[in-house]
């Protein structure tokens, strides 16, 4: 939304920090019902820079207003409503947008991290504005979300459709029952989301990341996924326009064997004889794969389900972008190992040792293990070693980590939700930006 278009239409009120404090003030007595107060109406009103204190703005009335670059983050603004608000370049961090409407808002450069934007309306507007008569005059916005910054919110039951949300950032959110129908989500990051329920029928998702995401349930007829990026991602009833976009290889017992077999014999003879595994987009179900050298092995997107991988050695593996389901790695043998951006659900992965692999005899030269962006739901990480390990913007959800050790470990901006500790070892570890839900 353009505030030199809107110039034309509306006779702006221009605020101080010191007029908002007074309107604040009086929507808090408003809300416990004190003498005095007064609900909040900022419609029409500009407040472009202005700091609203993580103030509670329940029930308030912020319509049509103007506030680029406004400091608003931890403010409540639960059944409010902010339809067709230019919100650009501020920051909005921590919000709960519950039941709010926000039709037609503009959220350009917008910083909107950890918000609740449950029951919220975010579909295309019908706007009504002054003209320079001061006559109403409907207009048509869609809601803007471009380059917007909603990482790790929760999205439910949300209407979002037409929404224009290029490059917008919705990595890490938990996404259920919404409607992005006809939206523009261009180069849009979902990354590491979980997404249940949502229909996103005829949008637009060229270059779109859904890397190591959650797709339960969904709909994509009518879109166009041929550029998007589905490594990693775990799929369960899901519509697509283009069904082969998602298919793998299944993998019988017998190919399973010979290409063990042949990779084996390349570690043993130094790579002179055999050769390396290397698999993209497989399907390894129902497998026994307990006590397998699979060191230095190559996997990226494929899918282990149920599979036993207990006591095996996967030193140096390159497992990268894959789902591992209700799968057993305990005892894992896993130094310097590479598993980003993959998914582990329901897999037990007590006593695994993804410690440093030690090269000669200089620190520096020590890999370690690389866990970055990595997704831990309902897994048992008891008795397992993580020293120096990269887990950077990890999740970890309803696991378990008794007596785990992360000693030296780099956990930043990672979120443990629902996650037992007990006696974890965390000496030296960088835990800047975590969240514990």
């Amino acid at each position: 939304m353009d505030k030199h278009f809107l110039s034309k239409n509306i006779p702006w009120k221009r605020l101080t920090q010191s007029e908002l404090n007074v309107i604040i003030d009086k929507h808090h007595a408003y809300l416990i019902g004190k003498t005095g107060g007064r609900r909040a109406c900022l419609s029409f009103c500009d407040v472009s820079g202005l700091d609203f204190h993580e103030s509670d703005l329940t029930n308030c009335d912020i319509s049509l207003i103007m506030a680029k670059s406004a400091k608003m983050n931890k403010c409540k603004f639960i059944s409010a409503n902010l339809m067709a608000g230019d919100f650009s370049n501020s920051s909005m961090k921590s919000c709960d947008f519950t039941n709010a409407d926000m039709r037609g808002v503009c959220l350009s450069n917008t910083n909107m991290m950890y918000c609740n934007f449950s029951h919220t309306d975010l579909r295309d507007a019908s706007v009504v504005l002054q003209d320079k008569n001061y006559d109403l005059a409907p207009i048509f916005v869609n809601s803007k979300l471009s380059n917007t910054n909603l990482q790790g919110s929760t999205i439910s039951k949300t209407k979002m459709s037409s929404a224009f949300a290029i490059q917008a950032n919705m990595t890490n959110c938990n996404i259920t029952d919404s409607i992005f129908s006809h939206a523009n989500l261009t180069m849009c990051d979902f990354s590491g989301s979980t997404i249940k329920g949502t229909i996103f029928l005829n949008s637009i998702a060229d270059q779109t990341n859904f890397n190591s995401s959650i797709l339960d349930k969904c709909d994509f007829n009518g879109t166009n996924m041929n550029t998007s990026s589905l490594a990693g991602v775990l799929i369960n009833e899901t519509r697509f326009e283009d069904p082969s976009i998602i298919l793998k290889t299944h993998i019988n017992d017998i190919t399973l064997i010979d290409m063990i077999s042949t990779h084996e014999k390349w570690i043993k003879s130094g790579g002179k004889d055999g050769g390396k595994l290397e698999a993209k987009r497989i399907n390894i179900i129902d497998k026994n794969l307990s006590k397998t050298t699979l060191s230095a092995v190559d996997f990226y997107d494929c899918l282990f389900e149920n599979v036993q991988f207990n006591e095996s050695n996967m030193i140096l593996i390159m497992s990268t972008f894959n789902c591992f389901s209700n799968s057993n790695m305990n005892n894992l043998l896993c130094q310097g190992s590479n598993f980003s951006g993959s998914i582990f659900t329901n897999t037990s992965m007590k006593k695994i040792n993804a410690s440093p692999l030690y090269v000669g005899g200089n620190v520096s030269s020590n890999i370690n293990s690389q866990y970055e962006k990595v997704r831990f739901i309902n897994c048992d990480l008891s008795e397992s070693i993580f020293e120096g390990a990269n887990l950077k913007n990890c999740i970890f959800e309803n696991c378990q980590i008794n007596d785990t050790d992360f000693s030296n470990a780099d956990l930043s901006g990672s979120s443990f939700i629902k996650t037992k500790f007990e006696n974890a070892k965390l000496e030296n570890s960088l835990i800047d930006n975590i969240r514990i839900i």
